[in-house]
């Protein structure tokens, strides 16, 4: 789900890329900033969409700058067999898959955050 961006409460000592909480209907959702993450820069005038999507039984919305469309792609679709230089950990990099005319680059967002760092989000939405 794509939501527009919306206040984050802020929770305190938590890691850099870990903006806060917000509340969506009801459920408590942590939310992360993966361009600080993996040190990319942002978009010039982004408007700040917080992509929302599953890891087990908790949500995990992710800052991004824009989205275009929402698409689901069949492993087969998805082509990971190219050589590639990213700031993005390769291991979170799923490959490139082709929506139209386009390449799109496909990541593992609820992938993307470590066992440590997910078990440090979830306590956060646990105590407030």
């Amino acid at each position: 789900e794509v939501i527009k961006w919306e206040t984050v409460k802020p929770v305190p000592y938590m890691v850099p890329h870990f903006m806060g909480v917000i509340n969506l209907r009801g459920q408590l959702v942590s939310v992360v900033d993966l361009r600080s993450k993996f040190a990319i820069t942002p978009a010039a005038g982004s408007p700040g969409l917080i992509l929302v999507t599953e890891r087990g039984e908790s949500l995990i919305g992710a800052l991004v700058d824009d989205v275009h469309a929402v698409s689901r792609f069949s492993p087969s679709e998805i082509a990971t067999t190219m050589a590639l230089q990213t700031k993005v950990p390769i291991k979170f990099f799923c490959g490139i898959a082709k929506h139209g005319d386009h390449l799109v680059n496909v990541i593992d967002v609820a992938g993307s955050l470590s066992e440590e760092e997910f078990s440090t989000v979830k306590r956060s939405q646990e105590s407030i």
